[in-house]
């Protein structure tokens, strides 16, 4: 699958707070104890002109571009985000590079989660029950409605079709399969539930491959990343009830594409 990348110069922005009793900015200017006595007053002029040149509703504005399409690695809405991502680094003056690379990529067919029966009971009335794979739309966020957006998955993971008893393991550390062990509880061939967080989400399902369960369910626990932390979106900035985590469960040793792991993808 043809992926395109833009490689350019990274720029960081760092607001400097202002200083208090900061007038004449000789309190700035003596504080910058690691900077030469000589070089104080030019990079107290340079911090002033960052901090001008930067504004919040210009970073509202390039946060709004950038997230203004769905956009998931070799789709047409990643194609689209390079073009847009381009043209604004070039506005910026920044000398921009693209190159073609061709990725290993993984791309959903079809998924359902469904329950098929309550807990140690037979099917009956009422089930199966479907599980959304698609977060709800947010009223008055066109982006949470997109036609394009895709269902919620993991990059990497296993095909496959499997009707199992369900485990809990918490988040899916070495620690917590030795414990499920410790109890007792044997996950092999079992769907495994875990929490997202604490560990890289590969690893997880690494973990739980090891010992020896058949399929991994993740959520985000609202704990972490949702009312237990502030209030959800969209009146706060947390995960709300419909939230997925999404992202790969590839777990190589190497950065890089799975056929030429440390390096690009090249034709």
């Amino acid at each position: 699958m043809n992926l395109i990348t833009i490689t350019g110069l990274c720029i960081l922005l760092l607001a400097v707070p202002a200083w208090p009793g900061q007038n004449d900015g000789l309190a700035r200017q003596s504080a910058l104890l690691w900077w030469v006595p000589m070089r104080r007053g030019d990079q107290l002029r340079y911090e002033r002109e960052l901090n001008s040149s930067v504004s919040a509703s210009s970073l509202a504005a390039y946060h709004e571009l950038f997230t203004s399409v769905p956009h998931h690695a070799g789709s047409s809405g990643d194609r689209e985000m390079v073009v847009l991502l381009k043209a604004a680094f070039e506005k910026l003056g920044i000398t921009v590079e693209q190159q073609n690379i061709w990725p290993y990529l993984a791309e959903p067919v079809d998924a359902a989660v469904e329950i098929v029966a309550a807990s140690g009971k037979q099917p009956a009335n009422g089930y199966p029950v479907s599980l959304s794979l698609q977060e709800q739309p947010v009223g008055g966020d066109s982006a949470t409605n997109h036609p394009d957006l895709p269902i919620g998955w993991s990059a990497y993971s296993g095909s496959g079709d499997v009707t199992e008893e369900v485990i809990y393991a918490n988040r899916g550390t070495v620690d917590d399969f030795d414990l499920l062990e410790a109890k007792g509880i044997d996950p092999k061939g079992k769907v495994v539930v875990v929490r997202t967080g604490g560990i890289f989400r590969g690893l997880k399902v690494k973990n739980a491959q090891r010992a020896g369960a058949a399929a991994v369910l993740m959520y985000p626990d609202p704990a972490d990343v949702g009312y237990g932390k502030g209030q959800p979106y969209p009146q706060g900035g947390w995960a709300n009830g419909s939230s997925i985590e999404r992202g790969t469960v590839m777990w190589i040793d190497r950065p890089g594409d799975p056929r030429t792991p440390g390096r690009e993808a090249r034709q």
